[in-house]
């Protein structure tokens, strides 16, 4: 069988591959909606492993799927680095999220109302890994690593974040600000996790605990969906702040901090290549 190639496609053909993998997510992604929809009747025992499997599913499928077109096993899934890759990618989630939350509160913008310590996140954590994974694949592993092979990094990021923050715009309460705001702190972040690390592992890392930081921990919407949480918070101020019913993702202080990580990783590469040339040299 021939290899495939996308820098020797035409461009058209190239636009046209990476809109399919975009509209076959869209699909994909309204099952994930029923699947947070049966969360509340599905017993958790159930519905724990069959969100985790899923989300293991659609990794699999991805590696499988370059492995016939392209004729070798992708390294974006090289599971020696998961552990380590996908760890770093929790820990930036998290204080990402701590962050926000903590300039929210500094302000008197943010309050905690009250504590549900009876609160469980299984169901949560299970179903977050599931968005992570599929929405990963589609935007980085797909759109974003076939744009930079069709034409280069710059285009990947603006394409891969554009599509990833617009795709929002579906949801309750969104606006075109929203899905810029999502473009600019986590589908440019995302993209460059991507970049620096050479595997999807971080940025699924990230993108896992971000929603579930965001969401079922702190109480903000994610993405503009209304979750049950652990803390019930009290949120006041301008929604320029405080994103309003669309949740955090819709604030400048997230964006501020999306983009400075985003520097942080611009950095992290840069430092590479210029290790990498003189390595050459030498």
């Amino acid at each position: 069988m021939r290899t495939f190639k996308i820098e020797h496609t035409s461009w058209w053909l190239s636009i046209i591959i990476i809109f399919s993998a975009t509209l076959m997510f869209t699909i994909f992604y309204s099952a994930f909606q029923a699947l947070a929809l049966l969360a509340h009747d599905v017993r958790i025992v159930l519905y724990v492993p069959v969100c985790l499997l899923l989300g293991c599913g659609i990794t699999a499928v991805y590696a499988l799927v370059i492995r016939y077109f392209e004729q070798e096993w992708t390294s974006s899934l090289c599971l020696n680095r998961l552990p380590r890759e996908l760890a770093k990618g929790i820990a930036i989630g998290i204080i990402f999220f701590l962050l926000v939350t903590g300039i929210m509160a500094a302000g008197g913008w943010y309050r905690i109302g009250t504590v549900d310590l009876g609160y469980t996140l299984l169901k949560d954590i299970a179903f977050y890994f599931l968005i992570a994974c599929g929405e990963e694949v589609l935007f980085r592993g797909v759109i974003f690593r076939l744009t930079a092979k069709r034409w280069n990094t710059a285009w990947a990021l603006a394409v891969s974040a554009l599509l990833f923050g617009f795709t929002h715009i579906m949801n309750e309460g969104a606006t075109v600000w929203s899905s810029i705001a999502i473009a600019l702190e986590a589908g440019v972040m995302l993209g460059m996790a991507y970049r620096v690390s050479g595997t999807l592992w971080l940025p699924i890392g990230i993108h896992w605990a971000w929603n579930v930081m965001e969401g079922p921990v702190l109480g903000f919407a994610v993405s503009g969906n209304e979750e049950n949480s652990m803390i019930k918070p009290i949120i006041e101020g301008p929604e320029m702040i405080t994103g309003g019913s669309f949740g955090a993702e819709a604030s400048v202080i997230a964006i501020i901090i999306g983009l400075a990580v985003t520097w942080i990783f611009w950095l992290k590469s840069r430092k590479d290549i210029l290790h990498a040339e003189e390595a050459v040299e030498q």
